[in-house]
C-alpha cells in the first residue's frame, strides 16, 4: 500500500490509537487492528493497555513503551491473538485473526444460537396462528418436503443416466477403434503383400 493510500488525520481517545496514527506515519485498516487489541485487553485485564496521569505520557507509552500482554491465567492463543504489535505491517489482519481455531469454534457455536433461535421463533409464531392456519401450513411443509424429495430423485436419476450414456460411449469407441484397426490390417495384407522373406513388397 503506497503512502497516498494512507490516512493522516485522526481524533478521539488515545487510549485506543495506534503508533502510527499517532507518529503522524499515516495509517490504514491496521490501526482498527491495533484498537480492538486495546479493547480486548482493557476486557481481560479491566485496565487500558497503555496508562498515563497525562495525554502526552500515554502517547509516549504507545509509540514508545513496551507492549503489555496478558494475565498467565489467559490462553496461550489468547496472548497470540492480541492485535498491539507496533509494526502495522506485523500486526495481525482482521482476516488473520479470524482463522484462529477458537475464533472458529465460536462463530459455529454462534451460527448454531442463531439457528435455535430462528427455530423458537418459528415455532412461536405457529403457536399464535389458527388451526386451520397450521393445518395450511403443514400442508404446504409436507408440500415442500415431496418437492425436495422428487428434486433429489431427478438429479440422482439424471446422474445414473448420465454416467450410463458415458460408459456406452466408452464401449462404442472402443468397438470402432477396434473394427477401424481390424480394417487396416486387411487393408495392409492386401495391398502390400509380403514377400518369400516375409517383408512387404513394393
Amino acid at each position: 500500500m503506497g503512502s497516498c493510500d494512507l490516512a493522516t488525520t485522526f481524533t478521539g481517545t488515545p487510549y485506543y490509537m495506534s503508533p502510527e496514527a499517532l507518529s503522524h506515519r499515516g495509517y490504514d485498516s491496521k490501526s482498527d487492528i491495533w484498537s480492538l487489541g486495546c479493547i480486548l485487553h482493557e476486557m481481560c485485564c479491566l485496565k487500558h493497555a497503555f496508562e498515563g496521569h497525562h495525554f502526552l505520557c500515554v502517547v509516549l507509552k504507545i509509540v514508545e513503551g513496551p507492549t503489555p500482554s496478558l494475565p498467565d491465567h489467559y490462553s496461550r492463543d489468547l496472548n497470540i491473538l492480541m492485535m498491539l504489535e507496533k509494526d502495522p505491517q506485523c500486526r495481525l489482519s482482521a482476516a488473520d485473526a479470524l482463522r484462529f481455531e477458537f475464533i472458529q469454534e465460536f462463530k459455529q457455536v454462534q451460527q448454531q444460537i442463531k439457528v435455535h433461535l430462528q427455530t423458537l421463533r418459528e415455532r412461536s409464531e405457529v403457536e399464535k396462528m389458527s388451526p386451520r392456519e397450521r393445518m395450511r401450513l403443514r400442508k404446504q411443509q409436507a408440500a415442500d418436503e415431496r418437492a425436495k424429495r422428487l428434486k433429489q430423485i431427478v438429479e440422482d436419476k439424471y446422474k445414473e443416466n448420465h454416467h450410463r450414456m458415458m460408459e456406452l460411449r466408452s464401449r462404442h469407441f472402443h468397438k470402432v477403434s477396434a473394427n477401424v484397426l481390424k480394417v487396416g490390417l486387411h487393408f495392409s495384407v492386401f495391398f502390400y503383400p509380403s514377400g518369400a522373406n516375409g517383408k512387404p513388397t513394393c
